[in-house]
């Protein structure tokens, strides 16, 4: 006897479940094709995730800022993003500004919320796969105990200290020495970007002290500088440095 052809199977398959309840059916088709399910989401997943690497490859980020403790959802981050682009010039669609604003940390409640952000926040600092940081006050009293910041005189130019004079914030800092000594250091670690119209516009934070930090390891200081710039004067009034 001739094995049946494709089409007649799926008559009789066909056949077979018109005799059944929609539950029935559900289980039915599961039991006869789950591997061919389990294989084709698993192909599906593969592809997916290989278009996804290959088109991150193309891109090239030029700048990264994570605005901690702010009122999150009522920034479109998308505009300040599109709008530094267009204030730095020259860039092209596969160069890319990041402004997240997911990271919500609160020290006298310590959700799994907070625990998973203090953990990405730390991890993205360490790797320098952040540039800046927008600390409310708490955040900021936070790691300037932690001894995790430098100097703003580090990442800038001289113009641009001479600009942000009056935004420059001194304290005094616990650091480390070349010789793996604890030492005190008292300088300017952060500016000062209250009165920014990008933050007041947006609501991004309703009150209280904002503070700009630079992080240590940050692969793009030029960048953060002039995204301060940016905050402070996003009509390019201010000439950013060359």
């Amino acid at each position: 006897m001739e094995d049946k052809t494709f089409a007649e199977r799926f008559r009789e398959e066909l056949a077979k479940m018109k005799e059944m309840t929609w539950g029935a059916r559900v289980q039915y088709f599961w039991d006869y094709y789950k591997v061919v399910l389990v294989i084709l989401a698993a192909v599906i997943f593969v592809i997916s995730t290989v278009v996804s690497v290959y088109h991150n490859m193309q891109l090239n980020q030029v700048f990264t800022t994570y605005w901690v403790n702010s009122n999150g959802l009522a920034v479109d981050t998308e505009s300040i993003q599109e709008a530094f682009k267009q204030y730095l010039g020259g860039l092209g669609s596969k160069d890319v500004v990041l402004v997240d604003t997911s990271v919500m940390i609160d020290n006298e409640h310590m959700s799994q919320m907070t625990m998973a952000s203090q953990m990405k926040l730390t991890t993205l600092i360490a790797t320098g796969d952040i540039d800046l940081v927008l600390f409310d006050e708490e955040m900021y009293q936070q790691f300037l105990s932690s001894g995790g910041l430098m100097p703003v005189s580090e990442f800038c130019t001289d113009e641009q200290l001479k600009r942000w004079s009056d935004l420059l914030v001194e304290d005094t800092c616990d650091t480390l020495d070349d010789e793996g000594n604890t030492v005190s250091r008292t300088d300017l670690y952060a500016v000062l970007v209250n009165d920014s119209p990008v933050l007041k516009e947006t609501g991004a934070y309703p009150e209280g002290n904002v503070y700009a930090v630079f992080v240590p390891a940050g692969k793009h200081p030029d960048a953060a500088a002039k995204f301060i710039d940016f905050l402070m004067d996003p009509a390019g009034a201010q000439e950013a440095d060359a």
